[in-house]
């Protein structure tokens, strides 16, 4: 028997686990992820937050429409998972890492054959300083999405800025203005949207649709 240990229970950890189910049935697998939540279409929270998706539990669904939640990562790739818990230090002498399960608030202690780091990523956070305040926050996580959408409802949001032109940002522009109807201010620090992705020509004729009537540009 041989235990593997995946921090991190998004795209890639939960990959990983159903990966080596197949590979290796005789492993035991354990995810750990310090969120509730796993294996969420993070790249769908932008139509959640816009109206096209009513229920955010659509977007960690099979494509037949099951949920993937602990008891479908148990019954079809043999892998227990544990949520609201928080790798807090990883001894790689003795091959042990010391959890914290939020949820109990009681820390305990795990041991593992190899381990998976799979983190994923986290917004970047400007350079300058700016305050604490319920009306700033990233785009990141279901909880972001669904925070969003009740500001949204409420009528709470008549006018917002979103910083970066990358795909997250230019959805979340069209939700904003489209579907909300917020006077919006798109601010990206590149020449262009989308940088990363697409060449600037292509960049600049993509900028050129967006309707300047509602969203102010600057980049």
């Amino acid at each position: 028997m041989c235990d593997v240990i995946i921090i991190g229970g998004m795209a890639a950890g939960c990959k990983a686990a159903a990966r080596l189910s197949r590979l290796c049935p005789n492993y035991q697998i354990t995810i750990i992820e310090k969120s509730s939540f796993i294996s969420f279409s993070c790249c769908g929270l932008p139509m959640y937050a816009s109206g096209e998706i009513n229920d955010l539990s659509d977007l960690n669904k099979t494509s037949y429409g099951v949920i993937r939640d602990k008891k479908y990562f148990r019954q079809t790739k043999s892998t227990s998972v544990l949520t609201n818990t928080e790798v807090i230090k990883i001894d790689i002498d003795k091959k042990r890492i010391k959890c914290i399960d939020h949820e109990k608030e009681d820390e305990y202690e795990l041991t593992y054959d190899y381990l998976i780091l799979a983190t994923g990523s986290e917004p970047i956070k400007p350079s300058f300083p700016y305050p604490q305040s319920s009306l700033i926050s990233s785009f990141h996580s279901p909880s972001d999405s669904k925070y969003f959408r009740e500001a949204a409802q409420k009528g709470e949001i008549e006018k917002a800025a979103v910083i970066g032109g990358g795909f997250i940002g230019c959805e979340i522009v069209e939700a904003l203005t489209s579907l909300w109807g917020i006077e919006t201010t798109l601010i990206e620090k590149e020449k262009s949207i989308l940088c990363p992705i697409l060449d600037r020509e292509i960049s600049s004729f993509v900028l050129s649709h967006i309707p300047t009537g509602k969203v102010k540009l600057m980049v």
